[in-house]
């Protein structure tokens, strides 16, 4: 058996790059598992023009096959192509030239039934466009950096950590690629910094010496440990998801 239009979503071998054989996508029909042990001559030839069994290969119709129960993540009438794809920038450090991204905002997202797409960082407007014109939404994720403060009209404070001018300046293409085109957005921690300062807030540069009666934010302990308390507004969209 052969895959007959391979999913680019997939790589170059479509359903086979995941490890199942027999997997098929015709046209704009779905993609879906089947079990390659059938008789053909105990089965009906495919209707042309339907999807009861079998595929249309040109103007012949094919042998009907016996469909299987899908796989996880391959869903039953749809396939991983019916994902959204979710964009999530990449962190890099100041001074290096490796882009990372902690597997977790890939493990959640993909297990919330989106796809996600690491996006390198390129500071261009036409590299946000195109990004977010094929993407269905954006989470700006965290950095090990925090944003320049020139960009909120403030000089650096003496305690303010590391500045990466490539990360601040493609999360800003992106958002304002974002807004003019309405796409959903989400944004955590650095995400979140980054985007009030694009809608014209300010941050506090340093939170122990800035704001009275500080709390620890980052504790020294393991990342699944619960910081702090956290109070969300009534009737707010968070509160409704919470």
């Amino acid at each position: 058996m052969k895959l007959l239009r391979p999913n680019p979503l997939l790589g170059g071998e479509g359903l086979a790059g995941l490890g199942v054989a027999g997997g098929f996508e015709a046209t704009s029909h779905p993609v879906w598992l089947w079990d390659s042990t059938f008789d053909e001559n105990s089965v009906p030839p495919l209707d042309k023009g339907g999807l009861q069994g079998g595929f249309d290969c040109g103007n012949k119709p094919t042998p009907a096959l016996r469909a299987t129960p899908p796989t996880e993540g391959i869903f039953l009438g749809g396939s991983l192509a019916k994902r959204p794809l979710i964009g999530i920038p990449c962190r890099i450090d100041a001074g290096k030239d490796q882009l990372y991204l902690r597997k977790h905002y890939s493990e959640a997202l993909f297990h919330a039934g989106g796809t996600p797409v690491l996006l390198p960082l390129i500071p261009e407007k036409i590299y946000a466009q195109e990004l977010v014109r094929r993407l269905d939404a954006i989470l700006i994720s965290g950095s090990n950096s925090d944003v320049d403060p020139h960009r909120y009209g403030e000089e650096p404070h003496p305690k303010i950590g590391s500045i990466v001018t490539r990360r601040d300046e493609t999360d800003l293409f992106l958002l304002d690629e974002v807004f003019r085109v309405r796409k959903p957005l989400l944004g955590i921690c650095f995400g979140v910094q980054i985007l009030n300062v694009h809608l014209g807030g300010t941050l506090w540069q340093d939170v122990e010496s800035q704001v009275k009666q500080p709390v620890k934010h980052q504790q020294t302990a393991m990342e699944d440990y619960r910081s702090h308390t956290i109070r969300v507004k009534q009737k707010s969209l968070l509160h409704e998801l919470v």
